[in-house]
């Protein structure tokens, strides 16, 4: 998605923000990469979370902004998943 005339068409007309990537081998999604954000890619960067996996880092979305990111996104799933994560970030309150 570096070409930035068919991502935009993607966005307008599918409404597509992100892609998914599944994993058929354990049967679940593994990845979504965001190709349309409403917030600045570097301040989302200065604020992620990092977690180590066996010998990997993972650069993970702050919770903050993933649910900023879900209510851009607002589909149904997203808005269950923003009830979710205000809880998690709330400490289940």
């Amino acid at each position: 998605m570096v070409d930035a005339e068919i991502r935009n068409k993607y966005i307008k007309e599918k409404n597509l923000i992100d892609f998914s990537y599944f994993s058929s081998l354990k049967n679940m999604m593994s990845m979504d990469v965001l190709i349309d954000v409403p917030i600045d890619f570097k301040e989302m960067w200065n604020r992620r979370e990092v977690r180590k996996a066996d010998h990997f880092e993972i650069n993970i979305v702050s919770v903050d902004d993933l649910i900023e990111l879900k209510k851009y996104a607002n589909r149904e799933q997203d808005k269950s998943d923003i009830i979710l994560l205000s809880k998690i970030k709330n400490g289940n309150k």
